[in-house]
């Protein structure tokens, strides 16, 4: 048995610092009522490492590549600010 996640949804948690500021805790609703940006940056992050067409894949039915790639497409989804480059 693979681990009932979806390859969305785990990218959707690299989300979850935005998500835990927008109002009435989104991130606690059905994905349905995200905010659109949120679903579009997973969207681009998952198209960034061409696993967009895998999104409802369970992430346990994966090969340990195609992980990695879902691992760095939360990351890139994250937008996070590289704070060695912001002053620059």
């Amino acid at each position: 048995m693979g681990f009932p996640v979806s390859v969305w949804e785990t990218v959707m948690g690299g989300r979850y610092e935005h998500m835990r500021n927008d109002p009435m805790w989104r991130r606690l609703l059905p994905s349905r009522w995200y905010d659109s940006r949120h679903g579009e940056a997973v969207k681009s992050a998952l198209d960034a490492v061409d696993m967009l067409a895998l999104a409802k894949r369970p992430i346990g039915k994966l090969s340990g590549g195609q992980k990695k790639r879902v691992l760095l497409a939360r990351t890139l989804a994250q937008q996070a600010v590289d704070f060695r480059r912001a002053g620059r």
